[in-house]
């Protein structure tokens, strides 16, 4: 493979800052064409920052090319840390997910990838056994056990901006960079460049210590969860090449090189997105070989990528070995042992700890406890799993079952020659129910001080979270609200869920939640933001299904610092459909609000039923409806207040939407009126009820309960 009488893919030593402008981080599809690199704009500003760093970039690539390998060594063992950047939304990905992607590298790096049997036959011959393994670290910098995984609610939201890169400042989103490679998992990477990034990684030579590490987002680690199917856990082995020193096999085209003669040169970044067979894109290669669309560093599908070459591994291995501006650190014995533990030692006792897939389960699903004892290697353990289906296990990764609801602890010993460990958590399981005791139409208007019909979940940060108020209803007295004002840190996100709900015995009656909510912007540039999510695995997972910020939230126009609703009018219904849910015995809602440092959300009269919850559907003649008292053990009263003469039909329905009652109404003139409705007449058993009101012009729905 020559090119005019040098290497295919070298270069001389000197050459251009458009060729030191590395190319990037983040691997393409003939459909996503959009998605682009992030490590070239990223190493621009380095560079522009550091201009003096060309030279020594220069200098360093050239060594690298020259580079020989030590002819019998060790496998690299490199500590892992996964930071997931989240909000308690979808972008906390699963432990099942990250040791996916970790699955995904080592099997790359170790050329054992089920799919290298796809490798074109020209070659098969140039594929390498990186000899390089990842590990989830087992020490975290406080000399800790961990699992490697390092999980970050984060107040400024889960997008980096390349720009400030500040998620990477956040408190402890930031592990010591010469002894762990710092991978940041986030929702989505801001740029100003066009189209979507995938990824971006920090080169050997040029980082720093507060940055230096791997941005990938949450839909392109591993192969399950959140993650896109059709890149196969590519993103992070191609990102992971850069972090080690390679470039693209594109790099400047077919005049350009990554510094390594046995990857052809490829004339774009695009040109192998479908992996042509017989394409091949530059023909000044000497022999003339087709474009190699299966190294981890072409943009090709990740399908079909399958293998680093051999120059390839000598690069990674020269990044690996120099001291200065390399990752010989990483690497060295001293870290793997003590600092990280991801080669326990012989010498000394282990410390237990553990984790497991979920703490929070529904009965008679399945949870797999993880042994992540640090230090002491270990030779035997017993695990203590009280009202499991296996009360003890002796292997490192027990499954085990719950089927009665309640919260159990967990005990795990281990030990070596040296000495034993224990470690207990109390409490460390939830186990809810699997079908959900409350089932129904469901209605909270948070009257009487208390939350009535829901044993709810107020999840508060810094001891601070939704409360019950009573200086502003939008029915009845009290509501609940988000205490956001001007000094609460924006990003902050508030939340509160209700218990396990049934919403079977609502099915194919178009079921929804609606509710009400007040809320004023404290300026036309900034909003909060409120979202709803569900869960129908008894709250072990979320999906969100409503947001509504800025106009689609506020119910005034006015623009105020200080904001307290005093009439119904100004208040707006919020509603979301639940039929792709109505089979669903075990569902959970969770309510979200988000600071914006500015004003405080309320929130009213949530409703799960086939109706809408608040009083104005299609008023005409009638202005309201109240129902008191509810609720009710006897008698209900029926109180309206006509804008004119009106005639009209009052109706009693069950949650089905079936009528139970049906009577006439009539006002002569404008002002109250009031019916009394003998329910212990009319009503057999207790529950959830509605009042219809309606007539030419008018109609007005209202819920009750009937509690005998």
């Amino acid at each position: 493979m020559f090119l005019s009488g040098t290497f295919a893919n070298s270069c001389p030593v000197k050459y251009s800052i458009k060729q030191i402008l590395l190319a990037a981080a983040v691997l393409f599809t003939a459909e996503a064409k959009a998605q682009h690199c992030g490590t070239d704009h990223y190493l621009q500003r380095y560079l522009e920052a550091n201009p003096e760093a060309a030279k020594e970039i220069a200098r360093l690539n050239a060594e690298a090319a020259n580079h020989q390998p030590l002819a019998t060594r060790a496998r690299y063992i490199i500590p892992v840390v996964f930071h997931v950047i989240h909000t308690n939304g979808t972008e906390n990905i699963s432990k099942e997910q990250i040791l996916d992607q970790m699955r995904v590298l080592n099997q790359d790096f170790s050329y054992t990838n089920p799919n290298k049997r796809n490798i074109r036959s020209v070659f098969t011959g140039v594929a390498a056994d990186v000899d390089i393994e990842f590990r989830l670290a087992r020490i975290d910098p406080n000399g800790n056990c961990t699992d490697g995984i390092n999980r970050v609610y984060s107040p400024l939201g889960v997008e980096v901006d390349q720009s400030s890169e500040s998620i990477k400042f956040i408190s402890g989103a930031r592990w010591d960079y010469r002894r762990y490679l710092n991978i940041w998992v986030v929702t989505s990477i801001a740029s100003d460049q066009s189209g979507t990034i995938l990824g971006y990684a920090t080169l050997p030579y040029a980082t720093s210590a507060n940055r230096d590490g791997i941005v990938m987002r949450h839909d392109r680690v591993g192969t399950i969860g959140t993650a896109v199917a059709s890149d196969s856990g590519r993103t992070l082995t191609h990102e992971l090449g850069h972090w080690l020193g390679l470039l693209h096999t594109f790099q400047d085209g077919c005049t350009g090189g990554d510094f390594c003669d046995d990857t052809p040169p490829v004339a774009s970044t695009f040109t192998n997105a479908n992996c042509p067979t017989n394409g091949n894109s530059c023909s000044n290669d000497n022999p003339d070989l087709p474009d190699q669309w299966e190294n981890y560093m072409d943009y090709s599908n990740g399908r079909c990528q399958a293998m680093f070459s051999l120059k390839q591994r000598d690069r990674m291995w020269f990044f690996l070995q120099n001291s200065t501006q390399g990752r010989a650190l990483n690497v060295s014995t001293n870290n793997l042992t003590v600092n990280t533990g991801v080669v326990p030692q012989t010498t000394v006792a282990p410390v237990a700890f553990f984790s497991a897939n979920t703490r929070v389960v529904c009965a008679g699903t399945p949870v797999t406890f993880f042994d992540e004892s640090c230090k002491g290697s270990v030779t035997s353990r017993l695990w203590t799993l009280t009202g499991s289906s296996r009360p003890s296990a002796t292997e490192e990764k027990p499954t085990v079952v719950y089927q009665t609801p309640g919260l159990y602890s967990v005990t795990l010993r281990v030990e070596n020659s040296r000495g034993n460990n224990t470690s207990t958590r109390t409490d460390y399981i939830l186990v809810r129910p699997k079908d959900a005791s409350l089932t129904g139409a469901l209605v909270e208007g948070f009257e009487d001080g208390d939350i009535t019909q829901f044993a709810w979940e107020n999840n508060k940060v810094n001891n601070v979270g939704f409360e019950i108020t009573g200086e502003a209803a939008h029915y009845g007295n009290n509501c609940i609200k988000a205490p956001v004002n001007g000094s609460t840190t924006a990003g902050i996100r508030y939340s509160i869920e209700t218990p396990l709900l049934n919403l079977s015995s609502l099915k194919g009656s178009s079921p929804r939640l609606s509710f009400m909510a007040a809320y004023a912007r404290p300026s036309t540039t900034s909003s909060e933001v409120l979202r709803v999510y569900i869960s129908t695995d008894c709250g072990a997972s979320y999906n969100q299904i409503l947001e509504r910020s800025n106009n689609g939230l506020a119910s005034v126009t006015q623009i105020t610092s200080v904001f307290v609703p005093k009439t119904a009018a100004e208040w707006k219904r919020q509603n979301i459909s639940l039929t792709p849910y109505e089979n669903s015995t075990s569902v959970r809602l969770k309510f979200e609000v988000e600071s914006a440092s500015g004003n405080p959300v309320y929130i009213d009269d949530i409703n799960i039923s086939q109706f809408f919850t608040g009083i104005d559907e299609q008023a005409g003649a009638l202005r309201t409806m109240e129902l008191f008292p509810n609720p009710t053990r006897e008698n209900l009263q029926v109180q309206l207040a006509a804008r004119e003469r009106m005639e009209g039909k009052l109706e009693i329905s069950d949650v089905s939407g079936r009528t139970l009652y049906t009577t006439q109404v009539s006002a002569a003139a404008a002002g109250n009126h009031e019916i009394s409705l003998p329910l212990h007449r009319i009503l057999h058993q207790g529950g959830t009820y509605f009042v219809h009101i309606h007539g030419n012009g008018f109609h007005l729905s209202k819920p009750f309960t009937f509690a005998p």
